[in-house]
């Protein structure tokens, strides 16, 4: 078995470290997962460390689908949260009926949102770190070469994303008063007007 695979290590920790950067002035943050995909199993003790480093109180908020969002929003007004990481589960990022009313209950609260998912910037939230998703869909060209080529799937390594996208809504920011640093935005590789 080979190729390569979605899954990275650190970049909810690293949406965390921008979050802060971008808005200082938060201590607590809401971070919605499914605790039915494996990957969020540990979430959000995982991200302890990056917590501490920012800072940060992390709360978890379970979320599995669109039925769960009431308990969800008041789950997060209940903990006093000042922002939210939705994370990049697939029953929560790529669903319409989960992430729009996510943002769009934020926003009205006033609260930023970030994510690793690419579709939360884009739909209203204030950032996200996404994985470059034509990079590994090159790479796995690339792999179907070399296995065509001779190479055993055994002897290539399975491989992790490399290359990530940081988007940053500045309209968003705008709404909730936030003024985006000229260091973040150097970084930034779309600044949604």
């Amino acid at each position: 078995m080979t190729g390569t695979t979605l899954n990275t290590i650190g970049q909810d920790e690293k949406c965390l470290q921008l979050l802060k950067e971008l808005a200082p002035r938060i201590a607590r943050v809401a971070v919605v997962f499914n605790p039915d995909n494996f990957d969020f199993r540990n979430y959000p003790s995982v991200l302890g460390s990056a917590a501490a480093q920012s800072r940060i109180t992390l709360i978890g908020i379970e979320a599995r689908s669109d039925s769960d969002l009431q308990q969800v929003f008041a789950a997060i007004a209940a903990s006093g949260a000042d922002a939210i990481l939705l994370t990049a589960d697939n029953r929560l990022t790529a669903s319409d009926e989960v992430r729009q009313p996510i943002i769009e209950w934020a926003s009205i609260h006033r609260l930023p949102v970030a994510s690793p998912s690419f579709r939360v910037a884009a739909g209203g939230g204030l950032l996200s770190l996404s994985t470059d998703l034509q990079a590994p869909a090159r790479r796995a060209a690339y792999y179907v070469h070399r296995i065509l080529g001779g190479a055993k799937p055994a002897d290539l390594p399975v491989e992790r994303p490399t290359t990530f996208k940081l988007s940053v809504n500045r309209k968003n920011a705008i709404a909730l008063g936030l003024t985006i640093p000229q260091s973040l935005l150097l970084r930034a590789d779309e600044v949604i007007q």
